[in-house]
């Protein structure tokens, strides 16, 4: 597997997998060291890419979404009624998955 190869299946997995694994686990699960997802997650930031991990308990990571998706804000508009049911159903979400959720949709939204 090329570095190429090996930085988007990083990329990929911690897309799927949100606040879900730390680095030492997502390396295992990828079958790579520590110091390869390491190099692997710099060169994920180097493209601009919104890479976050917690500062603590096991220090889950997670690639949050942004104004990289301004093309999808024109699908279908969301409305002030519309966003108040999306804060209300937030509520009954984790703070890290309200987080990850807002973030995705104020990045489809471009808010």
């Amino acid at each position: 597997m090329t570095p190429r190869e090996r930085a988007i299946r990083v990329l990929i997995f911690i897309l799927s997998n949100p606040y879900r694994y730390s680095r030492k686990e997502v390396a295992k699960k990828l079958d790579i060291t520590l110091e390869q997802l390491n190099g692997d997650i710099k060169e994920i930031k180097l493209a601009d890419v919104n890479f976050h991990q917690e500062e603590k308990g096991k220090f889950p990571c997670a690639i949050l979404p942004d104004d990289q998706f301004n093309e999808l804000k024109y699908l279908q508009p969301l409305n002030d009624e519309d966003w108040t049911r999306i804060e209300i159903a937030f509520r009954g979400f984790g703070d890290k998955d309200q987080l990850y959720l807002r973030k995705k949709l104020e990045s489809l939204y471009n808010l």
